[in-house]
């Protein structure tokens, strides 16, 4: 209910009271002069009657009177009815706005909890590729690489594991993925679990607008990461789970489409992924 609203129910609220309360006066007014009228009536005067007597001869003349107090009464009896009405009126659309108030603002709690809940994963996500390392062979004091950029020498190395004439062939190509995959899972296992772990919390909440947030996890991708995840979601390791969702949020949306081997492997994909 509107402040505006609330205003006019109250103003409507106290003339109603002030109308009862002056017709409670009327009915009090006719009543004391009657009974005056009574008291110095000349029935009690001139015939030399009773009070008593006076009433009931009063009474039984004016019986009009009587039923004129009776219908007041019966008219107080309706006008309470119709105020408490208007009451339990107004208490049910402010326990429905109080209601409303608690709905939005459990809503934003539960916006909240998620999102600080999803920028926690995010985080995690990021200090994961930070984490990341790759070493000489031969010296593993050496660092080649680190973070993001081991992504590119990952990129070389699935090329590394693919016969050129190969590439037009799927099957083999992912058989070159991986062994790739095998080879470095120490450092590839945890940052694909990781990731289908926050798409997969997103999209297994009651938020609204989920590719809000998926988009979001799209825009700290790299191109070498997502040719790398393009692979990943085709193979037997996220090719029931990963790749659905990288399908439903477009998450190939920004992907080069130059580093994929051969362009047939596109097509492995429904359109939705790349956001068309």
């Amino acid at each position: 209910m509107t402040e505006k609203k609330k205003k006019e129910e109250k103003e409507t609220n106290q003339k109603d009271i002030i109308g009862g309360l002056i017709l409670f006066l009327l009915v009090l007014a006719v009543w004391y002069f009657s009974w005056q009228y009574i008291d110095n009536s000349i029935l009690s005067e001139e015939c030399g009657l009773s009070d008593t007597e006076a009433r009931g001869l009063f009474g039984d003349k004016f019986g009009a009177i009587n039923a004129l107090f009776s219908a007041l009464a019966f008219a107080g009896i309706i006008f309470t009815i119709f105020l408490q009405k208007r009451e339990l009126k107004l208490q049910r659309e402010e326990m429905e706005e109080t209601r409303g108030e608690f709905i939005k603002q459990n809503e934003t709690l539960i916006q909240q909890k998620f999102e600080n809940t999803f920028f926690q994963l995010i985080g995690v996500h990021m200090e994961n590729v930070k984490s990341i390392d790759l070493r000489k062979t031969t010296d593993k004091t050496q660092i080649i690489a680190t973070g993001r950029d081991c992504f590119n020498n990952f990129y070389k190395k699935i090329g590394g594991q693919i016969n050129s004439k190969e590439t037009a062939n799927l099957t083999l190509t992912l058989q070159g993925y991986l062994s790739f995959y095998d080879a470095n899972k120490s450092d590839l296992e945890h940052y694909f679990r990781h990731l289908y772990h926050i798409i997969k919390f997103v999209e297994s909440s009651s938020i609204d607008n989920k590719k809000t947030y998926t988009n979001f996890v799209r825009a700290q991708l790299s191109s070498y990461e997502l040719a790398n995840i393009f692979y990943n979601g085709l193979s037997t390791y996220g090719y029931d789970k990963m790749k659905p969702l990288l399908e439903k949020y477009a998450l190939l949306k920004n992907l080069n489409k130059s580093l994929i081997f051969n362009s047939q492997h596109l097509e492995s994909y429904k359109k939705q992924a790349y956001g068309e």
